[in-house]
């Protein structure tokens, strides 16, 4: 479970800094639609990653609700067809929101 937890981890903070690897020529908004959620992702798996033994299983069920969040806002955004922007946000949120829900799960089944 913790190895999900950190790679959802890892996963958040690469959609944080993905927009800064690449040299992205749209709106603010796809900035902040990987810099927000990501850093976020980052923050609450990091926290439950620290902290596993407490009840914070909603944490991984937040941050794979950020994973789906990261894989529509491109769309959302009309920038579908700029493949960085896709694949930046797209593969880490399907990862993130997949890792963190059944982290989330077996936390809870542990308690």
């Amino acid at each position: 479970m913790m190895a999900m937890v950190w790679i959802s981890c890892a996963l958040g903070a690469w959609a944080a800094v993905a927009p800064f690897v690449f040299p992205w020529e749209v709106c603010l908004w796809v900035w902040l639609a990987g810099i927000i959620p990501g850093g976020l992702v980052f923050l609450l798996c990091g926290g439950f990653a620290l902290n596993a033994r407490r009840n914070l299983a909603w944490l991984c069920f937040v941050a794979a609700a950020l994973g789906v969040w990261l894989i529509v806002s491109p769309f959302l955004a009309g920038y579908a067809l700029v493949l960085d922007v896709v694949w930046s946000n797209f593969l880490p949120g399907v990862l993130i929101a997949v890792l963190s829900g059944v982290a989330g799960l077996m936390a809870m089944r542990s308690e």
